[in-house]
């Protein structure tokens, strides 16, 4: 089971670099766990007691304002991870994190991690380098929700979907599941009927279309040219 948990970190970005002791070190600390869609794992306000690594599955990251709306500040996926801020300064969370499909988790509760970062002088490195990663797509997210309109801020939604998307197996496009109108309103900043009269702009222009439930994205590249890329 170590051997599968090492593979696992050395995956994972954040860990990538680490040497064979301190994944060793890692790997006899994580727990692996499986969490069913729409399960709350972290909570707003609440203290942080762990670090959550993805190993399959999807979440999302959203922050409720003091009127009680969700603000969508991002999904994640294999490979990523969540939940270190609280970890390193002992303050409540500062969002709720939910999975979005069933999740295939490791997990490295507080206590341990601070023995890793102790022993591991590359990991804590590792640590920093993420969140300096994490503070400028922030100021990126800041910056394009402030110079784009809706129709640029939702071609940068679907580009970003698309990365995770699943390709179509005839090559014709990525398709987002079950991905809705009210949905990508909430993450862009926008109402739901702004969002659906541009996504009939979209599939108009053969940018996207829709296959049932799904959305698919059929021209990534003019999707780019939208949002200034």
């Amino acid at each position: 089971m170590t051997d599968d948990l090492i593979g696992l970190l050395r995956r994972t970005p954040l860990f990538a670099d680490l040497d064979g002791d301190a994944l060793r070190l890692l790997a006899g600390r994580c727990q692996r766990h499986a969490f069913p869609a729409r399960w709350t794992l972290i909570y707003q306000d609440r203290p942080g007691d762990a670090l959550y690594l993805i190993v399959a599955g999807r979440v999302r990251v959203e922050k409720i304002t003091p009127s009680l709306s969700a603000v969508h500040l991002a999904t994640r996926g294999p490979g990523d991870h969540f939940g270190e801020m609280a970890l390193l300064d002992e303050k409540p969370r500062v969002a709720n994190v939910t999975t979005e499909t069933e999740c295939d988790l490791l997990v490295l509760r507080r206590e341990d991690f601070l023995r890793c970062l102790v022993t591991s002088p590359e990991l804590a490195l590792g640590i920093i380098g993420s969140l300096v990663t994490r503070l400028r797509q922030a100021a990126e997210q800041s910056a394009t929700s402030e110079t784009l309109d809706v129709m640029g801020r939702l071609a940068v939604f679907l580009l970003e979907a698309a990365s995770n998307g699943i390709k179509e197996p005839d090559g014709s496009g990525i398709r987002l599941a079950r991905v809705t109108d009210e949905e990508i309103a909430e993450r862009i900043g926008a109402t739901r009927e702004s969002v659906n009269r541009r996504l009939s702009r979209l599939k108009d222009m053969g940018i996207v279309r829709r296959a049932g439930r799904d959305l698919v994205v059929v021209k990534r590249q003019k999707l780019r040219d939208l949002c200034g890329e």
